[in-house]
């Protein structure tokens, strides 16, 4: 085979090859995308169903970076990484463009012991460029699919924009908790309890108010919820809802060192103190 004309072919089967590669990187971030989109809805439901404890934003995070390399392989590094030899480029031009007439197939084929004049090898690839020129080197194979897989991605693109910023708070709140790694879980976690006094020592006998005010979620009741020394187990005072959202909950006659925490709806405000000590107070 001439080694010019052959050289020239070569080149034009290279293109190819990189155009069908383009056309499977974009169709994978169209997959890649509506994966994503479908695995924040899903980490959503997990997480307000934990009710974004530390704990659940610590374990779904590596959960959602999991998902993310998965998905990576699979929309991407899996067709990327396929071997496609010029013999293969060459029976996928022939299938799509029925005018080249396996002329393609047929110069890249090696003469081997066959007798063939250099005259009629030489036509014969000059034969298979010319038609490869006149269907664009085929570039028209891949340029419908181009333009509808670019079409796709933006369209995703546009829908989950759409959803994140203006879809239910709770989509916006995952990511923020997932992604933004700077912030701990404690300070990820959108759904919080602010507690007062928080630790605090107490005179012996005393009873103490404890004030609970919700942050980032709504709840019908409260309580709270604590216990005396190591080995008692945990009791429930109700608390009062206050006309401005806030609740209200009362410990008495205080006797002992107790551990407690307010919780609502599910999700439970941190682990405070209150040291009982002797001293004069006024009841």
């Amino acid at each position: 085979m001439d080694d010019y004309a052959r050289a020239e072919l070569i080149a034009v089967i290279r293109q190819v090859r990189k155009r069908w590669r383009t056309k499977l990187a974009i169709r994978g971030a169209v997959g890649f995308l509506v994966a994503g989109v479908l695995a924040i809805f899903a980490l959503a439901a997990a997480l307000d169903y934990f009710r974004f404890s530390p704990a659940a934003i610590f374990g779904f995070r590596f959960v959602a970076g999991a998902l993310l390399l998965a998905a990576a392989g699979w929309f991407f590094a899996r067709p990327m990484l396929r071997k496609v030899s010029d013999e293969q480029v060459a029976l996928y031009l022939e299938e799509h463009e029925p005018t080249l007439d396996n002329t393609i197939l047929t110069v890249m084929a090696e003469p081997g012991d066959r007798a063939a004049s250099p005259a009629l090898v030489r036509r014969m690839i000059e034969t298979a460029v010319e038609r490869l020129h006149a269907v664009e080197d085929g570039a028209r194979i891949e340029r419908e699919p181009l333009r509808k897989f670019s079409m796709a991605v933006g369209a995703v693109s546009l829908v989950a924009l759409a959803l994140f910023a203006f879809g239910p708070a709770l989509l916006r709140q995952t990511l923020s908790a997932l992604f933004v790694l700077s912030r701990s879980v404690e300070a990820a976690a959108p759904y919080r309890i602010e507690v007062k006094p928080g630790d605090a020592t107490v005179p012996k006998g005393a009873d103490q108010a404890i004030a609970a005010t919700l942050s980032g979620f709504d709840a019908a009741d409260a309580a709270v919820v604590y216990k005396k020394g190591a080995e008692s187990s945990y009791e429930r005072v109700a608390m009062l809802k206050g006309e401005d959202g806030s609740y209200e909950g009362l410990l008495f006659d205080l006797s002992d060192n107790l551990e407690y925490f307010v919780e609502a709806a599910g999700v439970r405000s941190p682990v405070f103190t209150l040291k009982v000590v002797e001293l004069p107070y006024v009841k």
